[in-house]
C-alpha cells in the first residue's frame, strides 16, 4: 500500500479534500498534480463527470488512477515532462491537494501551469499551515519532529505559514478569490 492511499475520501464542509472538491464544476477539465492513488481522480470522474488528467510521482499510484484518468504523467513534478504532454489542453482547474508542499519550486510549477489555465479557469490548492498550533506548541517545548504523514510530513520540503501563500500566487500570476481553512477542535 502506498504511503498517500486512504481509503475513504472525505468530503465533509471541514475536509481539504471536500472544500476542493465542491469548488470543482461537473463536466470541466482537470489537471491533478500529485493524485497518489486517485481517490480525487475517481471522485471527479465517476461523480462530477469530468476528463481529469493526471501527473503523480509513484509508479503505484499513478497506475492506480490511470483507471480514472483521461491522461497522464508518472514522473517528478520539477521535471515538466506534462507541460509537453498536456500543451495542446486547456483546464478549467489545476488542483495541487497537499503537493506544493512537497516540490522544490513551487512558485515556478503554479508559474508554468498558468499556461495550460483556460482565461477563466482556476487553480485549487490546499496547503498545510507550519503556523498550526500543534507545531507552535511543540516548538515551544523545544521539539520539531517529523512524522511519515501530516504536518511534518518528512517529505515536505517547503513549510508555508498563512502570511507567505498570497505572495507566493501572486508572483506566479495568481489572484486569491476564495480562501477556506480546516479547523480542529478538540475538546479536553
Amino acid at each position: 500500500m502506498m504511503k498517500y492511499d486512504y481509503k475513504e475520501l472525505e468530503l465533509s464542509d471541514n475536509t481539504s479534500t471536500g472544500m476542493i472538491l465542491r469548488q470543482v464544476t461537473p463536466g470541466s477539465t482537470v489537471l491533478e498534480f500529485g493524485c497518489a492513488a486517485g481517490r480525487m481522480t475517481k471522485y471527479m470522474k465517476e461523480k462530477l463527470g469530468c476528463s481529469v488528467y493526471i501527473v503523480e510521482y509513484s509508479e503505484e499510484g499513478y497506475r492506480a488512477a490511470s483507471a480514472y484518468a483521461v491522461d497522464g504523467v508518472c514522473g517528478d513534478i520539477m521535471d515538466f515532462h506534462w507541460m509537453q504532454a498536456f500543451g495542446d489542453v486547456k483546464f478549467d482547474f489545476l488542483v495541487f491537494a497537499d503537493v506544493l508542499e512537497h516540490l522544490r519550486d513551487p512558485q515556478q510549477v503554479l508559474t508554468k501551469a498558468r499556461a495550460l489555465l483556460k482565461e477563466e479557469g482556476a487553480v485549487l490548492c490546499s496547503i498545510p499551515n507550519a503556523g498550526h498550533g500543534d507545531i507552535l506548541l511543540n516548538l515551544y517545548e523545544n521539539r520539531f519532529r517529523y512524522s511519515t504523514v501530516g504536518l511534518l510530513d518528512q517529505t515536505h520540503i517547503h513549510l508555508f505559514a498563512y502570511q507567505e501563500i498570497e505572495p507566493m500566487m501572486s508572483r506566479a500570476g495568481y489572484k486569491i478569490t476564495n480562501e477556506e481553512a480546516v479547523f480542529m477542535i478538540s475538546e479536553l
